[in-house]
């Protein structure tokens, strides 16, 4: 009997010391992933991109005016030093000149890769100047070059009823990119969680054991 006491002891403290240990391989794979974050916020230029099929004079104005389905507004940031990202925030600012209740729908995408959407509903009042704040989450995209592009996907703006146009001044309207997380650090998260997976299998098994004896 005390040498099953002992057993059970040692198992215990078996289970313990490998719940604790699988906590905190997660706790730092999240922290190290958090901590290690990096991001950069370019700003739309001189560098832009833009296709007006209809009315491409519109491209060259400031702000730059797309409405028809299929075109799209974007630039290619080139340099950016980050090997993949996984997220994208918006800081980007559009001229909003949609009247009689119309909305514009945009694809958001990175090099050719959709990565989320827009619509932004008429102001009301041509010239109205708003900031598209939305993020989006994704899978890894390769870099250090990322095209992000805004892709008109709602029906053709009729003649008369406005349309957005999109800030590239170089100063006040932007995106970020934020880098993946290294495969080291998900290797860290996943080792962790395995961990805490055979203390739980560990666990029923003792406990069972136990109940037999």
């Amino acid at each position: 009997m005390k040498s099953l006491k002992v057993r059970t002891e040692k198992i215990s403290l078996a289970l313990r010391m490998a719940n604790y240990v699988g906590v905190l391989m997660v706790v730092a794979a999240l922290g190290f992933s958090t901590a290690n974050a990096t991001s950069v916020s370019p700003f739309f230029d001189a560098g832009y991109e833009c296709q007006n099929s209809l009315s491409p004079l519109n491209c060259a104005n400031a702000p730059a005016g797309i409405w028809h389905t299929g075109d799209f507004f974007g630039e290619n940031f080139t340099t950016t030093g980050l090997s993949s990202v996984f997220q994208l925030s918006l800081n980007t600012v559009i001229d909003n000149g949609l009247i009689n209740s119309l909305t514009e729908a945009f694809n958001v995408s990175i090099n050719g890769i959709v990565v989320g959407g827009v619509s932004v509903p008429a102001s009301g009042v041509p010239g109205t100047l708003q900031t598209l704040t939305q993020s989006f989450n994704f899978g890894a995209i390769s870099g250090p070059n990322y095209d992000v592009r805004f892709t008109v996907t709602s029906a053709t703006i009729p003649t008369g009823s406005g349309s957005i146009g999109f800030i590239h001044d170089g100063t006040s309207s932007s995106v970020t990119l934020t880098q993946a997380p290294e495969p080291g650090t998900m290797l860290l998260f996943v080792g962790g969680l395995l961990g805490l997976v055979i203390r739980r299998m560990s666990h029923s098994r003792h406990k069972a054991l136990k109940t037999r004896t």
